[in-house]
């Protein structure tokens, strides 16, 4: 689980809102950026904690710096004009602009501009609340998750104000990468409640051990291990590295300066290493066994051993025996090599990897996952063309070569190798027809990329009433265990399926062999989700439900005092005008089934994180934590009478938070069923309840300065709501 989504990521401004509308009226524009940031932080900031103010400043400037064409800098604005125009037009929106431009400006003579600017103003406006939380932010602590291969990092530093946090800190995550060339920022955002993002870590940690590792930063080493691939991103052009840095790093970087601008300076390690080290790590290489066994000539093989040791030492700060997925992807990539050469450069790119692993004493797991990955994306980097259709699977390959860098949802290098194994590509070609760019998050495309690598069976899938059996298997069946069994290896639940997955990779064993065994221990569980009642769809949809142990087993009757089925109410929290659901819920479904139950009932699509909250503190009045084991916790556990709450959170970027009510208790409790509700679900990724208003208020008008963006995101009106459609697919949730 990816921790980066367990922080609230605060969202840019975004086309049609506020700040677009303002800069489509003819005004001055000091005064249009005036109160556009104005109007930005009086919408961002509640209470005495300046953190909104800092955030939004920054984000609406990195904005206005990447429309400016200063990457990296703010020196084409004119915020000098802004700050002298400020003091001479008294207001609180002027105040709230110096004050927020005093913290969060790089240039230290501008700080001091708008500090003296704020001091002027506030002798003649009443300061906001937040004002007083300024340049009060200190570091508490650091910690870094990095896979063993070095390739990527997420780094959070959490922050208190000292005697005026009351206890509150905050948060930056921050993802690095080493494979820039050289390290950068890929991303960046603001965490709210930090003692959640960290159990997110130990948690991610945890799952990936021995493949990640979790170790506090020290203080004296936090802005040498963050400014300069920071800065190194926000300078540099999208060129200069394989994959382009997120919008929140161009947004946020202002703020992540401020953080770390005060910290101890780093005393800098040599850049590279002398040309004698690297000849001498050549020459150990050279006589090792991995060398040998490439079976090339010794002048074939110093010329390529070369190349990757000039490149780790010139490109990776010296470090030519860092090896991983992630900077083997890069450096084959950027050979540029002839056609004749790409065979023994990728026998020495193996070799090289697995010595150096050996080397530097990497766990045997993790050189057996290292050296899955790099073989196989070698073999489709260097693959010769052969028509059309190969040079797809090449154009193909660039989206997929991701999955061994980085995702939204994985951040180690572990998390990529298993779904790299699981799904290595997302074209497939079913009956004739091409399929592409297909989501294995999607269960239905996941099925598609299943059925198309067994085209053996497509004359018995395409008739409903074929019972042929191929080489003596079932073909329905087959497709349905083998769908189970990838779905777990993509989500990672349960984790056991990818430990089992490695043994036998370690052992030599092919991908489609291990995913046969890997059929055996679910083909009982599969044999209740493939009867006649469910069908193949069912099958997938339990495929969802397979991965833990239940506490209780399917059928079992509710204990004493638990309800049989409870009514309720579900809000999402903030949506004006309201968007809510009333359901009937059986007392025995799951929190796994009631996290399906509401993305069909509010038409969510299921492509972010999400998490249930229980309505309850603990002795020291603190909220508790999630609810994690969602497969083992019934809704009757937690539900029992009216007036009982649970909280659902789902994408915690835009923060879609549904609040559960209970009303009353029922009876009937076989199927979940939809009773009423109003208006339309939310689109994915608009950018929470705020944001999501802006594109309600401008649909249907075309003259609103969002209406465009209202066009593209809304598939229909926003005040429809269908019971009959909701009804009719939550009865067919499984519920055990």
């Amino acid at each position: 689980m990816s921790p980066k989504s367990r922080g609230r990521k605060r969202k840019k401004p975004q086309r049609g809102g506020r700040a677009s509308r303002l800069r489509q009226v003819p005004q001055d524009p000091t005064a249009a950026l005036v109160r556009e940031l104005g109007d930005a932080l009086e919408d961002a900031v509640e209470g005495a904690d300046p953190l909104g103010a800092e955030a939004t400043a920054a984000s609406v400037l990195g904005q206005m710096q990447r429309e400016a064409g200063a990457p990296g800098s703010l020196e084409l604005l004119p915020l000098a004009e802004l700050i002298d125009w400020c003091v001479c037009n008294p207001s609180s929106q002027a105040l709230a602009v110096v004050l927020a431009l005093s913290e969060i400006l790089p240039d230290a003579e501008l700080r001091a501009r708008a500090s003296d600017a704020a001091e002027r103003l506030s002798s003649v406006v009443d300061p906001p609340p937040w004002a007083a939380g300024l340049g009060q932010a200190r570091l508490v602590d650091c910690w870094q998750m990095t896979d063993v291969f070095g390739d990527q990092a997420n780094v959070l530093c959490s922050f208190d104000r000292g005697s005026l946090a009351n206890g509150r800190r905050h948060g930056l995550m921050l993802l690095l990468d080493s494979n820039g060339p050289g390290r950068w920022m890929k991303d960046l955002f603001v965490v709210d409640d930090v003692d959640e993002a960290l159990e997110q870590l130990r948690s991610a940690a945890a799952e990936s051990e021995p493949i990640t590792r979790l170790v506090q930063v020290g203080p004296e080493q936090v802005r040498g291990l963050l400014l300069p691939p920071l800065m190194a991103s926000v300078e540099s052009g999208p060129e200069d590295f394989y994959d382009v840095p997120s919008e929140d790093v161009q947004n946020l970087w202002p703020l992540a300066v401020a953080r770390l601008r005060d910290l101890p300076e780093t005393a800098h390690a040599p850049e590279q290493l002398s040309a004698e080290q690297v000849e001498s790590l050549m020459t150990e290489f050279l006589n090792s066994e991995e060398a040998k066994d490439t079976d090339l000539d010794n002048a074939s093989l110093r010329r390529w051993a070369e190349v990757i040791a000039r490149y780790g030492n010139e490109q990776d700060a010296g470090k030519p025996l860092r090896v991983g997925p992630g900077k083997t992807l890069v450096l084959a990539l950027e050979s540029d090599v002839e056609d004749d050469e790409t065979e023994p450069l990728a026998r020495v790119l193996l070799a090289w990897n697995e010595w150096a692993a050996r080397r530097e004493g990497l766990p045997e797991e993790a050189v057996a996952a290292l050296l899955f990955g790099v073989e196989m994306m070698l073999e489709e980097v260097f693959a010769e063309p052969e028509g059309d259709e190969d040079l797809e699977e090449d154009e193909e390959l660039q989206q997929l070569s991701t999955a061994l860098q980085g995702s939204a949802d994985s951040k180690s290098a572990d998390v990529e190798a298993r779904r790299r194994f699981a799904m290595p590509h997302r074209d497939v070609v079913i009956d004739g027809e091409r399929y592409t760019d297909l989501d294995p998050d999607d269960p239905d495309e996941l099925e598609l990329l299943v059925i198309g690598e067994h085209p053996e069976y497509g004359h018995v899938l395409d008739d409903p009433t074929s019972e042929e059996l191929v080489d003596d298997v079932n073909p329905r069946l087959h497709i349905a265990l083998l769908t189970i069994v990838i779905t777990r290896l993509w989500t990672g639940e349960p984790m056991s399926t990818w430990r089992e997955a490695k043994k036998m990779l370690a052992t030599g064993r092919e991908r489609q062999e291990i995913l046969d065994a890997l059929t055996v221990p679910v083909a009982e569980e599969i044999e209740a989700a493939l009867s006649p009642e469910l069908g193949l769809a069912g099958a997938r949809g339990a495929a969802r439900h397979t991965g833990k142990r239940r506490r209780h087993g399917p059928g079992r009757a509710p204990e004493e005092g638990e309800p049989t089925a409870l009514q309720v109410r579900v809000d999402i929290a903030g949506a004006r005008p309201p968007i809510w659901r009333r359901l009937v819920l059986p007392a025995t479904m799951t929190l796994d089934e009631l996290h399906l139950t509401l993305q069909l009932a509010f038409e969510w699509t299921d492509s972010h994180l999400h998490a249930f909250r229980p309505d309850r503190r603990d002795a020291r009045g603190r909220r508790e934590r999630n609810l994690a084991d969602e497969s083992a916790i019934r809704v009757g556990e937690l539900l029992t009478g009216a007036g009982d709450r649970l909280e659902y959170e789902y994408d915690f970027g835009d923060s879609w938070v549904h609040q559960i009510v209970v009303e009353e208790t029922v009876a009937d409790g076989g199927t979940v069923r939809c009773l009423g509700g109003r208006r339309a679900g939310p689109p994915e990724d608009c950018g929470g309840v705020f944001f999501y208003t802006d594109l309600v208020e401008a649909w249907g008008h075309p003259e609103h300065p969002a209406y465009g963006e209202a066009a593209e995101m809304l598939e229909g009106n926003p005040a429809s709501f269908d019971r009959e459609m909701i009804d009719d697919r939550l009865r067919r949730v499984p519920v055990e």
